[in-house]
């Protein structure tokens, strides 16, 4: 009787590790379904905290390489962006109140009104936007939407859907060749719901080679008073 113990126990726990990891992926919901709880939370946030980096951007007139500042609902953004000119890179600092956009250009030391399409941008507080921003994306994304390997950012151990987007729908970058798809993954809190970064792939810049944006958000639940420069 021991000896036959001795043969069942590896089959008994190779068993109950299988129930184990059955229980887990049941308990995880639909990558639909997890999009869907983060647009929610996204969409109910007053403002949150950005942080935008960058690769493979490389465009013949002025582009956008990175940025950080907050954004405000119903349409505001503060912060800087770190732009490329013909290989110089400057950081610019903005500000946008509705569909109206200021920046402190080079040699300047007031904002100026200007449009954000000298940036090659639309305008950039619309990354809050319920109809065209940020959580546009995420309903988007659900059509393809599959999980990835969750990844560990800042201590927090997030979940992480990946799929596809069409180009004409990416707000506010620009987009060299519409038709092409953008390749769409998002790190989302599993507890939070809150979207941790996402990363986005495609012909920003060149209509033949892909460039990567990553936009990385965080302090959700503040609340921030943007107002027009004096």
């Amino acid at each position: 009787m021991p000896a036959l113990r001795r043969l069942l126990a590896p089959a008994a726990v190779l068993a109950v590790a299988a129930a184990c990891a059955s229980c887990g992926n049941s308990s995880r919901p639909s990558a639909t379904a997890l999009l869907g709880e983060a647009r929610t939370t996204l969409d109910e946030a007053p403002a949150v905290q950005f942080a935008l980096t960058s690769s493979g951007v490389a465009g013949k007139g002025i582009d956008l390489v990175g940025g950080s500042g907050e954004l405000s609902r119903p349409q505001s953004l503060k912060g800087t962006f770190q732009v490329s000119a013909s290989g110089l890179d400057v950081s610019v600092k903005v500000l946008a109140v509705g569909t109206r956009f200021w920046a402190v250009l080079p040699f300047q030391t007031a904002y100026s009104r200007v449009s954000p399409s000298r940036f090659g941008l639309t305008d950039p507080a619309a990354l809050l936007s319920a109809h065209h921003g940020l959580t546009s994306l995420l309903t988007d994304l659900a059509g393809t939407a599959h999980y990835q390997p969750s990844i560990r950012l800042d201590g927090e151990l997030l979940d992480v859907v990946s799929g596809t987007v069409a180009g004409s729908e990416i707000p506010v970058l620009p987009d060299a060749n519409p038709s092409r798809p953008v390749r769409l993954t998002v790190a989302i809190d599993p507890a939070s719901h809150q979207v941790r970064r996402v990363t986005l792939a495609g012909p920003f810049t060149q209509a033949t080679r892909s460039a990567h944006y990553v936009v990385t958000l965080t302090g959700y639940g503040r609340h921030v008073s943007i107002s027009p420069p004096a």
